[in-house]
């Protein structure tokens, strides 16, 4: 991963994009060995759930993903696709804070489902009585439906899915045996020493 780290000036979004790309390459690192897929044989696709921010942070690093990776196409989709939100309640905070109407606050939280976790999601706080909830008292987990381990890794820290093809076609078979081929030749131009 040296590459990664060349950049002349070192700013937080450009760090965040290389931990993240880090991490998305060690999953399918995992992905590959679970599965037994050598590092030499393409993936077919690998799509990738990921929060919008991420998505529009992705730019040459989805080129870098591909290359490191051996994939021949990724693709990106929305967490939301594969996930439902729920609200985390920090209940030993909120019992300090709110005390008796800590069950009512939670109450009226719940009521407003989807609708009040991407209002939550866009400003950051909920207000209720003359209370403002924020992400000291509440926090959104994301809970992963229909995960199959053998396809998918989930990265929580970043919630980023992973789900690799298992599909091995012809095109596939023959990127495969064309790079075996070509560093077999690699190997006998070495001990030839021709260049």
């Amino acid at each position: 991963y040296s590459d990664l780290y060349k950049f002349e000036k070192y700013d937080k979004k450009e760090m965040d994009n290389v931990e993240n790309i880090i991490k998305i390459i060690d999953s399918i690192n995992k992905l590959r060995d679970r599965n037994t897929i050598s590092l030499r044989r393409p993936l077919k696709t690998l799509k990738i759930y990921c929060l919008e921010e991420f998505k529009d942070n992705m730019g040459e690093l989805k080129e870098y993903i591909r290359v490191e990776s051996n994939i021949l196409d990724i693709e990106l989709y929305n967490i939301e696709d594969k996930t439902i939100k729920k609200f985390e309640y920090n209940h030993r905070t909120m019992g300090k804070q709110f005390k008796k109407d800590k069950k009512k606050i939670i109450e009226y939280i719940e009521s407003l489902g989807k609708s009040g976790i991407n209002e939550y999601l866009e400003k950051g706080k909920i207000g209720y009585l003359d209370y403002i909830i924020d992400n000291e008292y509440l926090d959104i987990s994301y809970e992963i439906m229909n995960l199959d381990t053998k396809i998918m890794e989930y990265i929580e820290s970043n919630k980023i899915l992973l789900e690799i093809s298992l599909e091995y076609d012809d095109n596939i078979k023959n990127l495969y045996y064309s790079r075996l081929f070509s560093t077999e030749i690699q190997k006998i131009r070495k001990l030839k020493n021709l260049k």
